[in-house]
This record gives C-alpha cells, sequence and structure tokens, in this order.
C-alpha cells in the first residue's frame, strides 16, 4: 500500500508546537509521519506564516518569550528531521499556482493563503488535507479534495489515516 500523502495547513502545523484545541491530533500525526507510516506536505508558504503565528501568539502574549523560542526551534529541528526520514516534503510556490489560487479567492471569499493551500495540495496530490480552518475545509472539499478539520473531526481524521 503506498504512503498517504497528507497536506497540512499552518493551523494545523500550529498546533503541533502550541498547546490549543487540535494539538493532541497535531500529535498523533506527526508521530505517524515520523514512523513513515504518511508523508506530511507543507508549502513553503506555511513555515513563514507558522513564524508569523508564533510571533503574533508571542505579541499578544499568549505564549510567552521562552514558549516562543521553545516552539520556533522544536519548529525547525523537526522540519529538518522530517526531512531527513523522508516523511515531510516541501513545495515551493510557483508563479502558476499563485495564478490558480486567483479564482478561489473569489469563488470561496476565501485569503489567499487559504486559496494557495488548495492549490498547493492539489498540486502535490494529497490525499487528505487537514486544517484548523471550518471555510478552507469548505472550500477545499467543493474543490474535489478530501479534507478534515483538525479541532472538531479527530475521530474522522484518525480513523482516514490509519486506512
Amino acid at each position: 500500500m503506498a504512503v498517504r500523502r497528507v497536506y497540512l495547513d499552518s493551523s494545523a502545523i500550529t498546533k503541533r508546537y502550541v498547546k490549543e484545541e487540535g494539538t493532541e491530533t497535531a500529535q498523533e500525526i506527526y508521530s505517524m509521519a515520523e514512523t513513515g507510516s504518511l508523508m506530511l506536505i507543507h508549502s513553503i508558504w506555511n513555515v513563514g506564516e507558522v513564524l508569523g503565528v508564533l510571533d503574533q501568539y508571542r505579541r499578544r502574549g499568549w505564549i510567552s518569550d521562552e514558549q516562543h523560542d521553545l516552539a520556533v526551534s522544536n519548529f525547525a529541528s523537526e522540519v529538518l528531521k522530517l526531512m531527513r526520514l523522508s516523511s515531510l516534503t516541501i513545495m515551493p510556490v510557483a508563479s502558476r499556482m499563485a495564478v490558480e489560487s486567483w479564482p478561489l479567492i473569489q469563488k470561496y471569499h476565501i485569503y489567499v493563503a487559504d486559496a494557495l493551500q488548495i492549490i498547493t495540495s492539489k498540486y502535490s496530490r494529497c490525499d487528505v488535507m487537514i486544517t484548523a480552518d471550518e471555510s478552507l475545509v469548505d472550500a477545499a472539499r467543493s474543490e474535489g479534495l478530501k479534507a478534515f478539520n483538525l479541532e472538531s473531526q479527530r475521530k474522522e481524521i484518525v480513523g482516514e489515516l490509519r486506512e
């Protein structure tokens, strides 16, 4: 059986490094990737967005400076480790992908980053897309992707990934 390809958007990735709703499911997904039972796909866009979210959490006082620094360090270390294990692919953002994302912004009333996540998921031939953004789940499904909400669909996600 082929290894499942799982696209995680920035909201899902962040939950791996900051404890909040959905963190337990994110932990399980990353554990599966570490054992080689699935391949995680991120966009290069995600890397910058995750760093930006972590910085925003720190500036708002939701996490301390120490928690921020640890989260950034853990994120960077885990990206490198999973890439060495061939359990993570970081997709580039090509100009044509950005252009293809533009109609989705108007069609689904979503942010450019979310439209780009859908296009990247398609380009990388992911089996599953996981996010913590319900409007992104809806748009992705409308575009023919199998998408799940990390916060509210733990049982479905785990079932899907263990198939």
